[in-house]
C-alpha cells in the first residue's frame, strides 16, 4: 500500500493518545502522521509530525503534497471557559471540511450515540432519526451535516460509540464505580448500555483507516454506531463490580421519563445539567452496531461486553 498523511486532530486525547500508540504497536499502517497540537509535545518519533495550532484556527499547514485521510477525534466535550461548542466543534469542522485539499482520501470523525438523544434508547440503528437535546449534542449533530453536507468527493465515515471506557478513563466507569460504593443506583438495573474499550476503539479506527487507503475510490458516506455489540445491564455491571470490589448491596432508584420530563420544566441551568446526568446513568442508551462489521475486524464488535469490562477492571 502507498505512503499517505494521517492528519489527526485530537490526537493528545484519550481516544487520540490510543490511536496513535496502537499505530506503532501494529505496524502495518504505511503513514506519517501529522498532529494537531497546542503547544509543541516534544515527541521524538520520526512517523510523527507536530502541526501547532487549534480548531477552529487551522490552517493548510496540516497538509502536504501526499495523499491524507483526516481522523477527526478535535471536539469540545466540556465547556470550561464557557463559550460553547459552536465555534470549535460547528465552525471548526466546517473550516476543515473547506481547506481539504483535492488529495484527500478520506475522513473520520468520532461523533457520539448521545446525538439520538437523551431518552430511553434500546438497540438504535443508525437509519434512526436523530434528535439531540443538549447543547453538546446539538454540536455535534451540525458537525456531523457540515461532513455529510460537504461536497468534497471523498470517503466519509461518522462515528457513534456511546461509552467508551479504558485504564485511564476518569469518567464513565470511575462515576459508576462511585455510585456503586455508595450502594445507590439510578433507574431499576434494568437500564442496558453499550460499552467499548478505548484500545477496541482505537483499532476499529485503524482498520477503517485502512478501508479508506484500500477502497478510497469508492468514496462510501457511512454513519456506524460503535460498540461491543451485546448491551450490559447495569445490574450485570454491578455483578462485575461485585467479583472485583466486593459485593456491596444496592438501592435501586427507579426513574421514568416522565418524572424526568416534569423535571427539566424547571427552567434552571443547574437542574437541567443534573437531569442530563441522571439520563445517561438511569435511561438505556444500547446501539445495534452489526453494520460497522463491515468495514474492521469483526472480533472487536463480537467480543463479551462483560469479559471485557471485567479484563479492564481486574
Amino acid at each position: 500500500m502507498c505512503e499517505f498523511d494521517l492528519i489527526v486532530l485530537g490526537g493528545t486525547g484519550f481516544v487520540g493518545k490510543n490511536v496513535i500508540n496502537e499505530i506503532k504497536l501494529r505496524n502495518d499502517l504505511n503513514c506519517n502522521i501529522r498532529m494537531l497540537v497546542r503547544n509543541k509535545k516534544g515527541i521524538d518519533e520520526p512517523a510523527i509530525t507536530e502541526i501547532v495550532g487549534e480548531i477552529p484556527n487551522i490552517t493548510h499547514d496540516l497538509f502536504t503534497g501526499a495523499p491524507n485521510i483526516v481522523l477527526h477525534l478535535g471536539t469540545k466535550n466540556i465547556d470550561h471557559d464557557k463559550t460553547g461548542f459552536f465555534s470549535v466543534n460547528v465552525q471548526g469542522t466546517k473550516k476543515l471540511m473547506n481547506m481539504l485539499p483535492k488529495n484527500t482520501l478520506g475522513i473520520i470523525y468520532g461523533s457520539s450515540f448521545s446525538v439520538y438523544g437523551q431518552n430511553d434508547r434500546r438497540r438504535v440503528s443508525e437509519s434512526e432519526e436523530i434528535n439531540p437535546q443538549t447543547p453538546l449534542a446539538i454540536s455535534r449533530s451540525q458537525a456531523e451535516m457540515e461532513i455529510l453536507e460537504s461536497e468534497k468527493k471523498i470517503t466519509k465515515f461518522i462515528l457513534r460509540p456511546r461509552f467508551i471506557v479504558g485504564k485511564n478513563d476518569k469518567s464513565t466507569m470511575l462515576k459508576l464505580i462511585k455510585m456503586y460504593n455508595k450502594r445507590i443506583c439510578l433507574g431499576s438495573g434494568n437500564q442496558e448500555s453499550t460499552y467499548i474499550n478505548v484500545v477496541d476503539y482505537a483499532n476499529i479506527i485503524i482498520d477503517l483507516i485502512s478501508y479508506i487507503q484500500e477502497n478510497y475510490h469508492k468514496q462510501e458516506v457511512e454513519i456506524l454506531n460503535v460498540g461491543y455489540e451485546n448491551p450490559i445491564t447495569m445490574k450485570e455491571l454491578h455483578s462485575i463490580f461485585a467479583d472485583v470490589y466486593g459485593k456491596k448491596r444496592q438501592l435501586y432508584l427507579p426513574i421514568s421519563e416522565t418524572m424526568i420530563n416534569r423535571i427539566k420544566k424547571i427552567k434552571s441551568k443547574k437542574v437541567l445539567d443534573l437531569i442530563t446526568k441522571v439520563e445517561l446513568m438511569a435511561l438505556s442508551h444500547s446501539a445495534d452496531t452489526s453494520r460497522i462489521k463491515k468495514f474492521v475486524n469483526k472480533e472487536y464488535i463480537e467480543q463479551s461486553t462483560h469479559s471485557a469490562i471485567r479484563s479492564l477492571l481486574e
